[in-house]
């Protein structure tokens, strides 16, 4: 317990949980320390691996990315060339586009 400024609280474990001194406090506090370089030893080979598993993820997104663009490249280009032919048969063959509306005009003819 801590008594100050006319308050009492409790003080935390972690103060009084690690000795600092004694015989053996350089003992326990090193031991303490090892025990988190492990784990956080452990935690960044975790999290490397799973970094380099997205890198490999990321870079076949971005392959699959850029063969979908030149896909869409040729498509687009293709989708001109066949609007452009669709434009020239059009004017090529207007008389015969246009036949179905010139019937009528030649049934009413007495």
């Amino acid at each position: 317990m801590v008594y100050q400024n006319k308050a009492s609280r409790q003080t935390k474990k972690e103060f009084y949980a690690t000795p600092y001194i004694g015989r053996e406090s350089r003992k326990i506090r090193l031991k303490a320390i090892k025990e988190q370089l492990e784990s956080i030893a452990e935690e960044l080979k975790v999290k490397n691996e799973r970094k380099s598993a997205l890198q490999i993820l990321q870079r076949k997104t971005n392959e699959s990315y850029y063969s979908v663009i030149t896909q869409m490249g040729n498509v687009w280009e293709q989708f001109e060339k066949i609007k452009e032919n669709v434009r020239l048969l059009k004017a090529r063959f207007y008389f015969f586009i246009n036949i179905p509306a010139q019937i009528p005009k030649f049934e009413r003819v007495p």
